[in-house]
């Protein structure tokens, strides 16, 4: 009645016709045409999770599309609490109701229909617009004549959403019709995804059902993603070579082995001259198999050289706790994907990973391309070779045998030092991936025994007692996350959460990748979920949630000490290495070189596993930072081709671009309109490279004049330009961005004045004013401008203020830390930070009495505990003002050497208000050294100085 009335005026609602998960469907009238038509509504709970007036901007670029298989969009708009939109009403029927009643179709009809959707698919395509809905019910058939209708409505959905519907459960597609990249949550589709839903309904159409069926939406999901296609050929044995040929190729896992158009589809489903194209086909692969070979044998006398000559570094004795893992080898007739016997050696390291005190590494990495494609050209003395350079006592490989619907696998455990094989055991399940993996876990319990003594227990059994479906969807999320495609990883990870909540090695995977994907409240959840099971896992797996909780919490030196103990024991472990590189990169632990011991952290993860790209990420950026261009080229390819996160890449990409070819303001311009955050990212990767600042700039003055950018990204450039040009003593540019970010109703963008007069050689007219303008009503303002206030007090030795604001924000803190035992984690952050506001005041309070030694140690105990995002963008969380005031005490001390080092810690690339107050930290420095009677040290500050100045022109 509700919508009637709302829509009375311009449709009459005459019946239902049918409702799903996401919309009912009206017939109605349209009062000014008397057309009938279907008035599509959204499901309250969808409509309440999208912004509507996005929806619509969306929706409405459907309007225009004309063709003969394109059901048009004729209206949409808002009718109350109602989101809908309007098509024309066909008086056929759905394929879906054809299917339903029917089962099979008749192969010439079944052509008919689906080269029409496809013909429809193909002009869409051509306007840049996927469907990602393509299946039966939305295929209507009148008179023999197909229309496809709600194009472009899930990708609208999901836009206007933000992605909430899908993090609400809500599936944005229909399982059955997926490609195995929408399945894993994939956001750049493109054609190749519709093409594959529409082989699904071609597959249908002549087979009765969809080629993957389930008894739940996530196991038709994984299916898709791991399963071959069963043959078309068992139920309709007779179909025409050009059919079968369309169904397989349509229906490759790849996206690159599709078709990569539809209208590629529609020629092949009618044509006659398939067989042809599979002879091409198969020449071409018979063509790649002999340069396989070739590049094969040339790999291998490479490799026979590189292990010869000590290339790869054999350690004097092998490690009796280290195992060394190969891919298996398929025996047999097998209808799985020929990668299978990977993910089945990734189950067992998987399981071995938390087998203490026995350690796993992946023989996998360090294959050739043509052993990865296929291990039976791995031979014995090859993989031995390799288990001796990295210090492993025994290997376990083995092989698969497949009979129908029944697998084997097959599992040997060799000793490499004595070159004698100690066990061998089979073990039998379903042929299918999570039948094979659950048997090779089961064959490695029983391999174990042979290994152990009777003071060295070991358990074995943390993948094993868990669900099927939830390790295989592990494994493909470790398959993923090495390869740097965090979305479909988390992805991955999540629905073996789903399937088993136990399988808590998931969480603690999951929440890295969440990370990644700047998720973290999402990445916090997970991995206290690991921990709060943290019975389940190892020794080495606590250390290294802890070490992700700390990271995540902004506890730097916590982060280290947690991941120190696992690396120390785990080198061979690429994660741990990695996270321990994020702390460096994005924290403040103690100690002054982080630059590099973040480069050393990264390639240790890479060393452990060289196909671990999230690595090649920062080396990129290290490598720009040293000036390196032809290093972070080779590098970034590397990371391209490994299928990242295509955000990461092209993030990488301008970067590269700006560095190779010099500023390009146009293009800076135009990435801060359509993308600021990914202009903000690599104007900020930038930020620290002395070569090639000028393109930070440039990206920095994009966002800064871009009305698309959003107040955050102009907020965080303003402070980063302002804070660059000042090093660089552009003080006159400077002062200009701090007024337009002033002006832009910017927050807290007058405290530029105070701390860049503070750093030395800032307009301190400006301060003052400020201050002024201010108040000293100090008893009236927050905790915030009262620290600001009190480092002016300190910087003008101001006693009486300093001392009126120190009692002040101690008696703030106190209060903080009642409501924060009464209220929990509600009120935690307003309690850390107002703590940390008291104790930096109280420490400059102790200096402006006298008492020096008391201030040094009250500084020393204060630390950065802030998160990622806001020791890169807050004026305070990183206390730089706090390193100076103690950098500087420590040469009234005499305490020379830890002043340089402490002043040091400026040079840290993450905080962009370091970058202000880099200049001080040098004098300090140098001041600190010539103390010390080292001139030459002295003198290289200096010139680190006059070179920040000269590329400023001051």
């Amino acid at each position: 009645d509700s919508l009637r009335h709302h829509l009375s005026e311009r449709y009459e609602i005459v019946r239902e016709l049918g409702r799903g998960g996401m919309s009912v469907v009206y017939e109605g009238t349209d009062l000014r045409t008397q057309r009938p038509v279907a008035i599509k509504v959204l499901q309250p709970e969808v409509s309440s999770s999208i912004a509507q007036s996005r929806f619509h901007r969306e929706i409405e670029l459907l309007v225009s599309m004309d063709h003969p298989n394109v059901l048009p969009l004729l209206d949409s708009g808002d009718a109350g609490e109602f989101t809908f939109f309007v098509m024309p009403l066909v008086q056929g029927e759905s394929l879906r109701d054809r299917l339903d009643r029917e089962g099979q179709l008749p192969v010439e009809e079944t052509v008919g229909i689906v080269s029409q959707v496809a013909n429809g698919l193909a002009y869409a395509h051509d306007l840049g617009i996927v469907h990602r809905d393509v299946k039966p019910g939305n295929i209507l058939v009148e008179n023999g004549h197909a229309l496809l209708a709600d194009f472009g409505v899930a990708r609208a959905l999901d836009v206007a959403s933000g992605g909430a519907l899908t993090a609400s459960g809500i599936i944005l597609g229909t399982p059955s019709y997926m490609s195995p990249e929408q399945g894993v949550g994939a956001g750049d589709l493109d054609a190749r995804s519709d093409i594959y839903s529409l082989g699904c309904v071609l597959y249908e159409a002549l087979a009765g059902e969809p080629p993957f069926t389930g008894p739940t939406l996530q196991a038709v999901i994984a299916k898709h993603i791991q399963e071959k296609v069963p043959s078309v050929e068992i139920v309709r044995p007779d179909l025409p070579e050009p059919i079968k040929y369309t169904v397989d190729r349509s229906l490759s896992k790849a996206k690159a082995d599709r078709f990569s158009t539809a209208r590629e589809f529609r020629e092949a489903l009618l044509s006659d001259h398939a067989p042809a194209w599979r002879k091409r086909a198969k020449e071409k692969k018979s063509r790649w198999q002999g340069l396989a070979l070739a590049t094969l044998a040339i790999m291998a006398v490479m490799a026979a050289i590189g292990f010869r000559l000590g290339w790869f570094s054999t350690p004097a004795t092998l490690e009796d706790n280290l195992i060394i893992g190969f891919p298996l080898v398929q025996i047999g007739e097998s209808r799985l994907p020929p990668e299978v016997g990977e993910i089945v050696a990734l189950g067992i390291g998987s399981e071995l990973e938390g087998a203490e005190p026995l350690r796993w590494t992946d023989g996998y990495f360090w294959l050739e391309p043509e052993e990865k494609a296929d291990p039976r050209l791995l031979t014995a003395k090859k993989a031995d070779s390799i288990g001796r350079a990295l210090g492993a006592r025994y290997r376990i490989s083995g092989s698969l045998v497949v009979k129908g619907e029944q697998g084997t696998v097959i599992l040997t455990l060799f000793d490499i030092a004595r070159q004698r094989e100690i066990d061998r055991h089979t073990e039998e399940g379903l042929a299918t991936q999570e039948g094979l993996v659950q048997a090779g876990l089961r064959a490695t319990s029983a391999l174990l025994p042979a290994l152990l003594e009777g003071d060295r227990p070991v358990n074995v059994t943390s993948l094993q007692e868990r669900a099927p479906a939830a390790t295989a969807l592990f494994i493909f999320g470790n398959r993923e996350y090495r390869s740097s495609r965090f979305e479909s990883a988390l992805g991955f990870y999540e629905r073996a959460l789903a399937e088993d909540s136990l399988l808590v090695q998931a969480a603690i995977r999951g929440s890295s990748a969440a990370s990644w994907l700047d998720q973290i409240e999402k990445a916090v959840v997970l991995v206290e979920t690991a921990l709060h099971r943290h019975e389940s896992l190892a020794s080495w797996e606590v250390d290294f949630a802890n070490g992700l909780r700390y990271y995540f919490t902004g506890s730097a030196d916590s982060a280290v000490a947690s991941l120190g103990r696992v690396t120390t024991a785990h080198p061979e472990k690429p994660d741990p290495w990695f996270v321990l590189g994020e702390v460096y990169r994005h924290l403040l632990p103690k100690g002054p070189d982080a630059g590099n011991l973040k480069d050393a952290a990264y390639e240790a993860a890479l060393k452990a596993d060289p196909e671990f790209t999230p690595s090649l990420f920062h080396l990129v950026e290290s490598a720009l930072w040293d000036g390196d261009l032809e290093m972070a080229q080779a590098l970034l390819k590397r990371f391209a081709a490994a299928g990242a996160l295509q955000s990461r890449v092209r993030q990488l990409n301008i970067m590269v671009d700006c560095a190779r070819d010099g500023v390009d303001e146009t293009e800076w311009t135009r990435l801060a309109g359509e993308d600021p955050y990914t202009a903000l990212e690599a104007a900020y990767s930038l930020m620290p490279s002395q070569h090639f600042a000028a393109c930070a700039e440039a990206g920095f003055t994009s966002l800064t004049a871009s009305d698309s950018a959003g107040s955050i990204a102009r907020r965080d450039a303003s402070l980063a330009l302002q804070s660059m040009l000042f090093a660089e003593g552009k003080l006159d540019s400077a002062k200009v961005v701090v007024r337009s970010a002033i002006d832009s109703g910017i927050s807290f963008a007058n405290a530029y004045y105070v701390i860049d007069a503070i750093a030395g050689g800032g307009d301190e007219e400006e301060a003052v004013d400020f201050i002024r303008r201010i108040g000293s009503n100090f008893a009236s303002k927050g905790p915030q401008t009262l620290w600001l206030l009190g480092e002016w007090a300190a910087y003008q030795q101001d006693q009486g203020a300093l001392e009126e604001i120190a009692e002040l924000l101690e008696s703030a803190a106190g209060k903080a830390e009642m409501s924060e035992k009464k209220n929990g984690k509600t009120s935690q952050r307003t309690s850390r930070r107002t703590r940390l506001f008291a104790d930096a005041i109280s420490a400059q309070l102790a200096a402006s009495r006298g008492n020096v030694e008391e201030a040094i140690s009250r500084l020393d105990r204060l630390r950065p505990s802030a998160t990622r995002p806001n020791i890169a963008w807050s004026l305070w969380e990183s206390l730089g003002l706090e390193r100076l005031t103690q950098a500087t005490l420590l040469i009234r001390a005499g305490r020379y050497r830890e002043a340089e080092a402490v002043a040091a810690e400026l040079d840290h690339p993450g905080p962009a208000v370091f970058r202000a107050l880099l200049p001080k930290s040098l004098v300090i420095r140098a001041r600190a050294a010539e103390l010390r009677g080292e001139g030459d040290s002295a003198d290289r500050y200096r010139a680190t100085l006059a070179t920040l100045r000269q590329e400023g022109g001051s």
